[in-house]
């Protein structure tokens, strides 16, 4: 069966479910939070698999006013969608590798200004001293620190940018 995605906060597609369409609730009285969870979400992946179809499945879910949508293969939608492809949602640009790289534009589209990518993809990691420091306050020494136990993430050719960079001016 193609998979479907149910729109919204999980507490309210359950509510929906369980007073719509008759879904019991599996939580024996006294539970913990956390065992409720668990069971209403077993609760509803049994739901919606037991159906025979999916024509059927998705009857139920417009019965009961539950909104939901195709979940498609990324490649389905670049390849198939002509609003990716008139919107702009799309764009290449340099991997920093000798190569292009199709990533995801900006969405926002505005009268008086123009919105959008204008780098190169960036290497995992490789804005993390700028922001830490900007954000935080975060030394080089406590940014490494993090690198080092594995509090952050960073691409070798993000460590490498930010060992052959120029060092940040010292305050005055």
């Amino acid at each position: 069966m193609h998979p479907v995605m149910l729109a919204g906060d999980e507490k309210w597609y359950w509510r929906v479910l369980n007073t719509r369409a008759g879904l019991q609730d599996p939580t024996p009285e006294g539970a913990d939070l956390e065992t409720k969870i668990a069971l209403r979400r077993q609760a509803i992946q049994a739901y919606l698999l037991s159906f025979a179809d999916r024509e059927t499945l998705l009857a139920k879910l417009s019965e009961v006013n539950l909104a939901w949508g195709n979940v498609h293969d990324h490649q389905q939608v670049f390849e198939r969608q002509g609003s990716v492809e008139g919107r702009a949602v799309l764009t290449d640009v340099d991997d920093r590798g000798g190569g292009r790289r199709r990533i995801t534009n900006t969405p926002y589209r505005f009268s008086a200004a123009e919105a959008g990518v204008r780098r190169p993809a960036a290497y995992r990691g490789e804005h993390n001293y700028d922001a830490l420091a900007d954000w935080l306050g975060a030394s080089a020494a406590e940014i490494d620190g993090w690198h080092h136990a594995g509090i952050l993430l960073q691409d070798e050719e993000a460590a490498r940018l930010h060992a052959t960079a120029d060092p940040a001016p010292s305050p005055p």
